[in-house]
Parts: C-alpha cells; sequence; structure tokens
C-alpha cells in the first residue's frame, strides 16, 4: 500500500497538460506521454536510465501546486514558517517525491496493464477525477486525483488518493509527529536526506 500510494504521487503529476481542457483529457494524455518513455527500447539499457529519468521529471514537473499540497501536509505548522521557510520546504519535498520514487514508478509500470478513466467531477475550480489501475497480475487499484485550476489557467494536482488514503493527510500525519518532537530545521534535514516516506 505504501509503496502503490508514493507511486501515485507521481502518477498525479505526470498526468496534467500545460493548459486547460477536460482534466480526465489531460490526465489521459501525458500519461500516455509517460508510459511511451517508459516503454522505449532505445531507453530501456542501463547506460540510457539518466536520459530515461531526465525525460520523466520533464514530463511530471511544474504540473503540481506545490504550495497548496506543502500548505496542507504542514496543516497548522504552515502559519507559523516565514517565506523563506516555506519556500525552503517546497522545494525540498518537490525534489523528494520527484527523485525518490522514480525508480518505483519504473518498477511498477513494468506490471501495469491498463487504466481505466471511470468519472470526472468539476466543481467551481476544483476537479476529481476517478480511475483504476489494472495490473497484469489482475489486481485492481483506485485512484483518484484531486486537482485545482490555478494562476494561467493550469490544473494542478493538489492531492491523490488510492484505496481512499490521502497523499496529503498521510504526509500531513507524519510531518506532525516529527514537528512536535523536532524542529522545523531537522524536518528540512530529513527531507534532504530522503529520510522520510509515506507510512502505510
Amino acid at each position: 500500500m505504501t509503496r502503490l500510494i508514493s507511486i501515485v504521487v507521481l502518477l498525479a503529476l505526470s498526468g496534467l497538460a500545460a493548459t486547460t481542457g477536460a482534466p480526465t483529457a489531460q490526465i489521459r494524455v501525458t500519461t500516455d506521454k509517460l508510459l511511451s518513455v517508459l516503454r522505449d527500447e532505445a531507453l530501456a539499457k542501463v547506460e540510457k536510465q539518466e536520459v530515461r529519468r531526465d525525460k520523466m521529471t520533464e514530463i511530471i514537473s511544474d504540473h503540481f501546486d506545490w504550495k497548496l499540497i506543502s500548505r496542507g501536509c504542514l496543516g497548522r505548522h504552515w502559519k507559523k514558517l516565514s517565506e523563506k521557510e516555506r519556500q525552503s520546504f517546497e522545494t525540498k519535498f518537490k525534489s523528494l517525491l520527484q527523485r525518490t520514487y522514480l525508480t518505483q514508478l519504473e518498477t511498477y509500470f513494468t506490471d501495469l496493464e491498463s487504466i481505466n478513466y471511470r468519472s470526472e467531477r468539476i466543481q467551481g475550480n476544483y476537479a476529481s477525477v476517478k480511475t483504476v489501475f489494472f495490473t497484469k497480475k489482475k489486481t485492481q487499484h483506485p485512484v483518484e486525483y484531486r486537482l485545482k485550476l490555478t494562476d494561467g489557467n493550469r490544473w494542478r494536482i493538489y492531492d491523490g488518493l488510492i484505496e481512499g488514503i490521502s497523499m496529503v493527510k498521510n504526509y500531513r500525519v507524519q510531518f506532525h509527529e516529527i514537528l512536535a518532537r523536532n524542529s522545523f530545521d531537522y524536518l528540512l534535514e530529513q527531507l534532504e536526506k530522503k529520510n522520510i516516506g509515506l507510512n502505510p
């Protein structure tokens, strides 16, 4: 479960195109781009790993509402931080998610058979897209993307849920436990060292 939630983060990132449109269509198009890179035999060689990951990072970057998700993950602690501290957290948190889960994403897609796009709901500047991931082992994993229409008319992810478990809530619980016993600088150090993951 933990590994699957982690992967959803990047799948959510990968699913957003740069312009406004139906959220489901945007997720489908850009996810197909990511699959194309992962299934490119020319990039499958060990010596091409960095090139492949650079291409993946390019696809998934800049499509998360990092401020909104960072604020949600830190909860009440967000208000206590200076703007400089907030920016530092956003940068390190983004780096953690992108770098830590690229390998897991590559591994997961080897077992992916199909994605079923079940429903879409748009309410003002917010949207929800529900999907189901089917694996070659015939297992099913419901995934829900939550998006917000931000400045510049871009849909960006602010949370991802799998089987009802929220990524934001999961991180918020973990960060609260860390900050209850340690300083904010300590939290940043753990993010830098990639010592923080998603609890079951």
